[in-house]
């Protein structure tokens, strides 16, 4: 090139030097990815066990809130020498529908002479939600109604969901806005405790179960075997 040439020009970006690009190694990434996996894993097993945690009070203080719930709206208690039958039942439970049945009747059998109790044991809100807002609502709607009116309707529908449920509610004509504030309430809630911790203090963990007298039935039972059991134990008690 001669002397007259003019000098190279460069422009701002061939003046920038070069950008050099680095990468960690591939086990480094895998650590980090592993360490993020791991806090994750942590913090979902964290949630998990203070819920698990959450449940478990709820129950171990049942008792201190049952405390409030003499007053709950079912029948009084029976007269002296009657014979108490008492039914542990969950609406969402298919068994304890099942046996609906059996129980209308060894009902119409007995009259009077046996005293009929519903006691109320679903699973907790966070396990089933629809079967525990039922149970609410069959606490309040006991108001308006006998305490085993849902639960002949319920029993009546062909399966358990949300829509046989709101069908079974709407067959009892109950004021709703009444019933939905009712449900809201923690007397209704105190209601469920109660029947809870009866259940945990008589060992009964399953549903369907009917205690009559001091024997145990366990699931669905014919309704003449019901009514053997429920002579047998009318003579037991009032024997002299």
């Amino acid at each position: 090139m001669g002397d007259n040439a003019l000098p190279e020009q460069r422009g701002p970006e061939a003046q920038r030097p070069a950008t050099r690009v680095t990468t960690s190694p591939a086990w480094l990434q895998s650590f980090v990815a592993l360490a993020v996996l791991l806090n994750a894993a942590a913090t979902a097993f964290g949630f998990l066990q203070l819920r698990r945690l959450s449940d478990t009070l709820e129950w171990v203080v049942a008792p201190a809130i049952a405390s409030g719930a003499s007053d709950r709206a079912r029948q009084g208690d029976p007269a002296p020498g009657t014979l108490e039958v008492e039914f542990f039942s969950d609406y969402a439970c298919r068994f304890c529908r099942a046996v609906a049945p059996s129980l209308d009747t060894a009902r119409a059998h007995f009259g009077s002479k046996v005293a009929w109790r519903y006691r109320f044991l679903p699973r907790s809100p966070r396990e089933d939600p629809l079967g525990f807002r039922a149970s609410l609502a069959g606490v309040c709607a006991s108001r308006e109604r006998d305490t085993w009116a849902l639960y002949r309707a319920i029993a009546a529908e062909a399966e358990w969901s949300r829509d046989a449920f709101e069908n079974a509610l709407a067959s009892l004509a109950l004021n709703r806005e009444g019933l939905e504030n009712c449900m809201k309430s923690r007397t209704a809630k105190e209601i469920l405790w109660a029947d809870k911790y009866e259940a945990a203090a008589l060992g009964i963990g399953e549903t369907p179960t009917a205690l009559v007298g001091t024997t145990r039935i366990v699931g669905v039972l014919p309704a003449d075997s019901l009514i053997r059991v429920i002579n047998a134990a009318l003579a037991e008690t009032h024997r002299p």
